[in-house]
């Protein structure tokens, strides 16, 4: 009742106070009227301040103390209720009751699932780390599919130690959610949440709310919304909060999924990848239908463009042939085989909702004794195509864009970037884009995911092996291993760190080659479920790997530009070569600054390598060398120099360039690492007029060298990143065979970021902390 006594709409007639029995408050409240029933009788004050009622008010101290205690009890006994329940179900998400059956393998058994009935839920309370994050999409639970992404959400949220709300509209009517979403998307930024993942399906509906959100607080979209990333970032480019899009693009799969039917055409391979012997299908083009289910569907229609520009782009003589069946028409089993005429070859589905129709399609086709050969495919998991795809050989692969990932990683992504600053760049090949999907299931690969899944167990936790070339020294690689420690604390799994100097110094680049290629194998016979590798030189390899055991290599990978047949999930890092690109068009800006007036004639540029034979740091000098050519108006020398007596007489050789107040020579350094700074920086060099100053990688030293001129530049490469997202992504495979980047051999970029005087004070904090 007191929460009604001051209406905003009434303002009290007289002024009068209701006093607390316990002497805390006073309350301002209207004079007491018969006909409100929630007013209640106040005692008025004397003009000079007295209470003159106060005697009878005393009165009822006696009740009112009973009522706060009984209160107070009732308040106790419910916060213990309330945490056993909450334990509970801590317990069951760990145990996978939470609505997804093993993401995306086989379900299991019905009756596992927990079915919400708010269009909110919450994680803890009490989270581990100070953060609250909102999760609002445009997915009902109702959805397989989007009960997955709430249930990843929220494992998300458990193993990072955040709070988060999961929301969605009440409704299920396309116009009303998107207002519902609006407002909620207002409601996060209103309460200062620390950040949030949502879907943008529709833009006109959500751009106003977005455009709030993204100059507030950090935001990451999900499932759809990447077209409209550019225009996001472009709302806050002082704050960059709008830091990437986790999901699939819609193009992208289906140009995949017309190279995969193009593929089984023409090798005349039926579902679950039998052959068969019908070869007509290699001689002749054909038609493959996009079933489109849904009516205005912008990502169907994306997938119906992709599919035929996939065809053209695998010089595939197919054609794609939109037709429409939608999942609600009575007619639309004779619909869908009215459309399979003579010329279809293989049959689109873009929509789960639709399979029960084509599955006694498909039955028909087959019973019928038709001497063609039709191949299927769906976007889209549901226990019922996993049991098609497993037992009855009807289609031929499915594609999930791995919805799971899509609730796990933005809340991930959150907690790394408001605790370090830290964030991903997305997939090589992509602007600012994290792929989930398109992850094709098939017969194989469900057999092959269920021997990395159930190997963790009561009373065994997952041990991942991570196997690095750097030295205990080295400052860059301390930031690694601070990475790796924090991701197994995160994921509550084992960790074994390993690396060459650990053991024996080694006298060659060689010798620590052969170091960790053994260091690798032992733990592969010790029984690791995962290895984490870097690979600085083709001779790391070959190693014995024992069956199905996944292998993520990080930061340096001497195999990128080879053929090679070593199984590698992903690697997560940045590519060298185009690390130098980056550094080679900062380089450029500079000569142009310094070349203003016209004095320098001649540059001579130097790119030190600091560890010979690093197949990566050579890639870097090779893209100095290759791109930089002619810039600011004058030619450029670019010299490869590695191993430190050739630093030094070299730069004996420039003294004069770098004093004389004349020189018509710029002289440009470049060192690949921290260490080639520091022997620079010793070597008593620095960025002047007449010389330019760049590295690579972060450290608290490099930092302070930017903000003390002596170093233009740094590019950054997150290596935190490199050793925290190896980790998190080897165990959600191994828990669940999700892979994040969708495809094996996918690159997971975690940089170049450029990093100079107007930056470097932002991360100046967490580099000395052995983060940045």
């Amino acid at each position: 009742r007191f929460g009604r006594l001051a209406s905003p709409h009434k303002p009290p007639a007289k002024n009068y106070v209701v006093k607390n029995p316990l002497e805390c408050t006073s309350i301002q409240v209207k004079e007491k009227d018969e006909e409100d029933e929630y007013s209640m009788e106040a005692h008025r004050v004397r003009d000079d301040g007295t209470d003159r009622d106060a005697p009878r008010i005393r009165a009822y101290v006696p009740e009112l103390r009973k009522w706060f205690i009984g209160m107070f009890v009732f308040v106790l006994l419910g916060a213990a209720l309330g945490a056993a329940g909450l334990g509970v179900a801590v317990k069951g998400a760990r145990d996978g009751r939470d609505g997804i059956q093993g993401p995306p393998g086989p379900p299991g058994p019905p009756g596992s699932t927990v079915v919400l009935n708010s269009s909110t839920s919450s994680t803890s309370n009490v989270p581990r780390r100070n953060l609250y994050f909102e999760m609002i999409v445009h997915g009902h639970e109702q959805d397989q599919e989007w009960l997955s992404t709430e249930v990843g959400a929220k494992a998300a949220a458990q193993d990072m130690g955040v709070s988060l709300s999961y929301r969605y509209p009440s409704r299920d009517i396309t116009f009303q959610d998107h207002e519902q979403m609006a407002t909620m998307i207002h409601q996060a930024a209103f309460k200062l949440k620390d950040g949030i993942a949502v879907s943008i399906p529709g833009w006109n509906a959500l751009k106003d709310a977005l455009h709030l959100a993204v100059r507030e607080m950090p935001v990451v979209s999900v499932n759809v919304g990447a077209e409209r990333f550019d225009t996001l970032r472009d709302w806050s480019p002082a704050t960059g909060n709008m830091l990437l899009h986790v999901g699939q693009l819609d193009k992208v799969a289906a140009t995949r999924a017309a190279a995969k039917f193009d593929e089984l055409v023409r090798g005349g391979r039926g579902a679950g990848g039998a052959a068969t012997n019908n070869n007509d299908n290699n001689a002749e083009g054909g038609v493959c239908l996009c079933v489109v289910s849904e009516q205005a569907n912008g990502p169907m229609e994306r997938n119906c463009e992709g599919l035929q520009e996939g065809f053209q782009s695998v010089g595939s003589i197919m054609s794609a042939r939109r037709v429409s069946v939608l999942s609600s028409d009575l007619e639309s089993e004779k619909k869908l085989q009215g459309f399979i005429t003579d010329d279809v070859k293989c049959v689109m589905l873009l929509s789960p909702a639709i399979f029960s129709v084509a599955q006694r399609v498909m039955e028909r086709i087959s019973s019928s004794g038709s001497p063609s050969v039709v191949y299927w495919g769906i976007f889209g998991v549901s226990s019922s195509i996993v049991a098609s795809l497993q037992t009855a050989n009807e289609l031929s692969f499915a594609i999930s864009e791995q919805p799971y990932l899509q609730g796990y990683l933005p809340v991930m992504y959150l907690t790394l970037y408001s605790l370090y600053n830290l964030v991903p760049m997305g997939n090589l090949g992509t602007k600012n884009v994290v792929f989930t999907g398109p992850n094709f299931i098939t017969k194989d690969t469900l057999q092959q995911k269920a021997t990395y899944v159930s190997r963790e167990g009561v009373g065994r936790r997952l041990r991942i092996s991570v196997v690095i070339h750097g030295h205990f020294s080295d400052g860059f690689w301390l930031r690694v291993r601070n990475g790796v420690k924090e991701a197994a604390r995160d994921m509550q799994i084992d960790v074994h760190y390993r690396h060459v100097s650990q053991l024996k110094p080694a006298q060659t680049d060689h010798e620590d080659w052969e170091q960790m290629r053994k260091i690798a194998e032992d733990e592969l016979d010790s029984g690791t479920d995962g290895l984490i590798l870097s690979i600085p030189h083709k001779d790391v390899i070959p190693l014995t790997l024992k069956p199905h055991t996944p292998v993520i290599s990080i930061n340096s990978n001497a195999l990128q530009d080879s053929n090679h047949s070593f199984p590698i999930l992903c690697h997560i890092g940045q590519v060298d070569y185009s690390a130098g690109v980056t550094a080679t068009n900062e380089i450029r800006k500079l000569i142009q600054i310094k070349n203003h007036n016209n004095v320098f004639t001649t540059a001579t540029v130097i790119c030190f390598i600091h560890e010979k034979n690093n197949h990566g740091l050579q890639q870097r000098c090779k893209a100095v060398s290759s791109e930089l050519g002619k810039a600011g108006g004058i030619t450029a020398t670019v010299d490869t120099i590695e191993g430190d007596n050739e630093l030094q007489t070299r730069l004996s050789s420039l003294v004069g360039s770098r004093d004389s107040p004349t020189s018509t020579n710029l002289v440009v350094l470049i060192t690949t690492g921290i260490v080639g700074a520091e022997v620079v920086a010793q070597s008593g060099w620095q960025s002047s007029r007449n010389v330019i100053v760049s590295t690579f990688d972060l450290s608290a030293d490099v930092l302070l060298m930017i903000q003390e001129n002596k170093i233009d530049f740094t590019l950054d490469q997150q290596q935190f990143l490199q050793g925290y997202l190896a980790v998190a992504y080897m165990t959600l495979f191994l828990r669940n065979g999700n892979l994040p980047g969708a495809v094996k051999g996918a690159i997971q970029l975690t940089g170049p970021t450029v990093v100079d005087k107007r930056n470097a004070h932002t991360v100046f904090n967490l580099a000395a902390q052995g983060i940045r």
